[in-house]
């Protein structure tokens, strides 16, 4: 299998994706082993290249930061990096719900949907800031 390389993969310019890893790295929670760099940059590479919006993977990173805080998540069970994006486990952190319920659910519920917007869009402008 021929080695894949990130310029091959990134719609991002390499100076870009060399940002928005960082701005990852600096978000994402720490474990007790260090995150592998290469693969986790290779990874991010691969879902942009799959339609992923930098936004989509920061916002993901953010809020495992968030999980892991709020769970009281020991460094040691914090997912790598790499493995987080290569197998798509940052998708449970970017769809929006409120009181843990996405607006499908909510409006199956019987609950006011216009309200769930209303704090859904209250919630991502406090992640905002």
């Amino acid at each position: 299998m021929p080695r894949v390389k990130v310029k091959d993969v990134s719609p991002l310019s390499p100076a870009s994706l060399a940002e928005l890893v960082d701005e990852i790295w600096e978000i994402y929670p720490k474990r007790d082993l260090p995150h592998v760099f290469i693969p986790a940059r290779l990874a991010i590479a691969e879902q942009l290249a799959a339609g992923a919006t930098p936004d989509d993977l920061v916002r993901a990173a953010r809020r495992y930061r968030d999980h892991v805080a709020r769970e009281a998540t020991a460094p040691k069970y914090v997912k790598g990096m790499a493995k987080f994006y290569s197998e798509e486990m940052w998708r449970a952190f970017v769809e929006v719900t409120v009181y843990g319920r996405t607006r499908q659910e909510w409006a199956r519920a019987g609950q006011d949907v216009l309200e769930w917007d209303r704090l859904a869009a209250q919630e991502k402008s406090e992640e905002g800031a």
